[in-house]
């Protein structure tokens, strides 16, 4: 019984000893303490965890000495590390267990040897990378239509400069290819779009303050490009009108009589326009006007002689720096809808212009108006507002 006794008591004893350098034996009682021994005769405790593993033996450990500092500039060869103390050393046995918190608690005492190492060069920044090139997703949503901003506003969006020909939009109308339109008044969705651009001075047609009369000797100095497109579900139009002082019409009935868009669209070669009757279901004149001053945005589409407001989710209008912007997104009226490339629609575009506040329209600046035979129009020449036969019939590409 003694020979076992002993021999029982050393195995304890060297179980001991070994919980010193590992935190892996499972012989003892959670809270349990006993004595381990450490290097030099040195003795200390450790204290058996949760787990059944006695914890790290808290070694009275001696840090390594820093070593010296490299020079302040970081050239030259890298000090010499410190010796790592005896007790860092045993921490970095024990934190593999990571059964408990005391374990890494012990391991500062080692990483002080580590100073002198530390003064490596500084790497240099790296070059930046090259800017990719701008994708064709879908515009970020800038807000609804119909609402204006004030002047000074954003800058129009940087499309390519305007074609130099004026009839483009008479012969033929490109197709729109953004993913989505955002009717905002900026108008990136339209940079692929051929414009259209003429002055007040140079427009294809030219009237004064009514119907037919003579335009001012001294041409006003507005002019305007445009971009417009067709798609199956909606005709897309975007604007932009230099305009150095903007007077409109408080009469929502005579939009044209100030600084006014006016649009004309169908969606087929079957419409008519005659007067008195005006647009028929199949047809749209739309009038905008931007906005000014505490007035916002306002748009009217004339149904046969009447007219209501345009709903504001298909137009937008804002004020840019030296003159306005507009955008319409107006889904096809009626039956006359575009099917494929190659068929034929509608359209017509006119700028009302005025500069001197209290007089009225003092030019409409338009596409060319064709002379036509036999009309029912109350002016002369006939105009696309009373006689469809003036309108351009563009082909859509």
């Amino acid at each position: 019984m003694r020979k076992t006794s002993f021999g029982l008591a050393l195995g304890l004893v060297g179980l001991v000893i070994a919980a010193c350098g590992s935190s892996s034996s499972k012989t003892c009682v959670y809270g349990m303490t006993v004595s381990c021994a450490c290097g030099g005769g040195v003795t200390a405790t450790q204290t058996c965890t949760k787990g059944g593993m006695f914890g790290v033996c808290h070694c009275p450990g001696t840090s390594g000495a820093a070593g010296a500092g490299g020079p302040s500039d970081g050239g030259g060869d890298t000090a010499t590390a410190g010796v790592t103390g005896e007790a860092g050393a045993v921490a970095g046995t024990t934190g593999e267990a990571g059964a408990t918190g005391d374990a890494g608690a012990t391991g500062t005492a080692g990483a002080t040897g580590g100073g002198g190492a530390a003064a490596g060069v500084t790497g240099g920044a790296g070059t930046p990378g090259t800017a990719g090139d701008a994708g064709v997703d879908a515009p970020v949503d800038h807000g609804t239509g119909g609402v204006g901003v004030d002047a000074g506003g954003d800058a129009p969006a940087a499309c390519t400069p305007p074609a130099p020909a004026t009839d483009y939009s008479c012969t033929s109308m490109a197709r729109f290819t953004a993913a989505k339109q955002v009717v905002d008044g900026i108008g990136d969705e339209f940079c692929d779009i051929p414009a259209v651009h003429y002055t007040a001075a140079n427009a294809p047609y030219r009237e004064g303050h009514t119907g037919g009369s003579p335009p001012p000797a001294t041409p006003p100095p507005e002019d305007v490009t445009f971009r417009a497109a067709w798609s199956l579900d909606a005709f897309h139009l975007h604007a932009h009108v230099n305009d150095p002082s903007i007077y409109e019409s408080n009469d929502d009935s005579m939009f044209w009589n100030g600084d006014e868009v006016e649009v004309f669209v169908a969606g087929g070669p079957n419409f008519t326009v005659t007067y008195p009757a005006g647009t028929d279901a199949n047809s749209m004149e739309v009038g905008i006007v931007p906005p000014n001053g505490l007035t916002g945005a306002r748009a009217i589409v004339y149904l046969g002689q009447s007219h209501v407001a345009l709903d504001a989710q298909y137009y937008a209008a804002r004020l840019v720096p030296g003159g306005y912007e507009i955008e319409l997104q107006l889904p096809w009226a009626g039956t006359a809808k575009p099917t494929m490339a190659g068929d034929t629609m509608g359209f017509y575009f006119g700028l009302s212009t005025q500069d001197t506040p209290g007089v009225g329209r003092e030019e409409y600046a338009s596409l060319p108006v064709p002379a036509v035979a036999g009309s029912t129009c109350p002016i002369s020449p006939p105009l696309p507002w009373c006689d469809d036969r003036t309108w351009c019939h563009p082909i859509l590409e």
